[in-house]
């Protein structure tokens, strides 16, 4: 599958499956509507008093995410990321060049579920709760907006997209209850902050975040290098012409020769050799 029928086959995992959770003989095992406890790892006792549970987590989770990063980059700079790109730019060119395209998308897909699958399974851990409404769909959403918003094809767009997700609805829902609003507005406003957000980035950025910074960057890379080109002091006259007469030579060719003066014996001679060759 590809184009709109991919989506809508993700958008239909997405919705059947926590249903599952649901089904009559999976409901023992998977917990139903409740879900599954978690028992949050504990830190070592040596680092009982340094590290309280919520601190070992975060740096549980921002371990797991600094290694996948790593690994995809160098996933990415590699053979696997070339193919990719050249599937994703024309599939069927990268077809003719020997790529198995149905393959490589199936390997692209379990790449990006086993990332999903580790994001999972933290939160999961974080939440010390496994449950159907923890992944609703409005997550997927959210997600893919975060994707573009920070960057399509790019891992810093990722990271981008992510701090957007997470810290702008939490900014505004304390800026929200730190005003003094009402019940009603305090409620609905960090949605509206955060699509405010969206819409001023988008409009802005319309590659990304990540886009307009590299954007950005470049500009002043260019004018950095334009004014070093640039010479301090101020230009001297242009150089004389000092050289001697202009002969054509048989091929059609002009040239500026040395006076004759200045000219050495054999070099007239080999000059005056070639032209009664030519002459004869």
């Amino acid at each position: 599958l590809h184009g709109p029928y991919l989506a809508g086959a993700t958008l239909a995992f997405a919705v059947g499956l926590p249903g599952l959770a649901n089904y009559e003989p999976l409901t023992g095992a998977l917990g139903g509507q409740n879900g599954l406890t978690i028992v949050p790892p504990v830190p070592p006792a040596a680092l009982g008093e340094t590290f309280p549970l919520e601190r070992w987590q975060a740096w549980i989770c921002c371990l797991g995410a600094v290694v996948t990063l790593f690994l995809l980059a160098n996933l990415t700079r590699g053979r696997f990321g070339r193919t990719l790109r050249a599937s994703r730019d024309d599939e069927i060119a990268a077809a003719l060049s020997g790529v198995r395209v149905a393959r490589l998308r199936i390997a692209a897909t379990v790449v990006s579920a086993a990332c999903a699958g580790l994001a999972g399974g933290l939160l999961a851990v974080v939440a010390t709760l496994a449950a159907p409404g923890a992944f609703p769909l409005t997550l997927s959403l959210q997600l893919i907006a975060a994707i573009v918003i920070g960057g399509l094809g790019s891992l810093p767009g990722a990271v981008w997209g992510a701090l957007i997700l997470v810290y702008v609805p939490t900014w505004a829902a304390d800026l929200s209850s730190s005003s003094g609003l009402s019940h009603n507005i305090a409620s609905n406003l960090p949605l509206a902050v955060y699509g405010l957000v969206l819409i001023a980035v988008t409009l802005a950025f319309p590659r990304g975040v990540q886009g307009g910074l590299r954007g950005i960057g470049g500009a002043v890379r260019r004018r950095v290098r334009g004014t070093r080109g640039r010479a301090p002091g101020p230009r001297g006259p242009a150089p004389s012409d000092t050289s001697g007469p202009t002969t054509t030579h048989p091929g059609g060719a002009d040239e500026a020769t040395p006076d004759d003066a200045g000219a050495r014996p054999d070099d007239r001679g080999d000059a005056g050799g070639r032209g009664e060759r030519l002459r004869r």
